[in-house]
């Protein structure tokens, strides 16, 4: 239950929970990050301004096309200026809201509670 979560502080912003992330781009700026095409023991990575502050380690992360969420991975570490995450499945799902333009949008994937 989300009311049962318990809060963080990070840098004066609490945060009932972490979130997964959406990024909207095309299949061809995947083709190298995918399941099969990773070197093994490398993780991709994706650069986004900043250093994201709603998700973490074991979140989804979610590409898709505009229409539909054409890939997904799980996040293994966040830092300025990069997500890394696992080599991506190839998916067709639903979006969970309007992808963004630009940059990355935080979406609810589930009730996991920021440790």
């Amino acid at each position: 239950d989300r009311a049962l979560c318990r809060v963080r502080s990070l840098r004066g912003v609490v945060l009932p929970m972490s979130r997964d992330v959406l990024i909207q781009t095309t299949r061809d700026a995947l083709a190298h990050k995918m399941k099969g095409e990773v070197t093994p023991g490398h993780l991709p990575f994706w650069r986004v301004s900043g250093t994201p502050r709603q998700t973490e380690a074991g979140r989804s992360i979610l590409f898709s096309d505009g229409d539909r969420v054409i890939a997904r991975g799980v996040i293994g570490e966040v830092e300025e200026g990069r997500i890394w995450f696992s080599p991506l499945e190839d998916v067709d799902e639903e979006l969970p809201a309007d992808p963004p333009s630009r940059g990355f949008k935080y979406v609810d994937g589930g009730d996991r509670c920021v440790a």
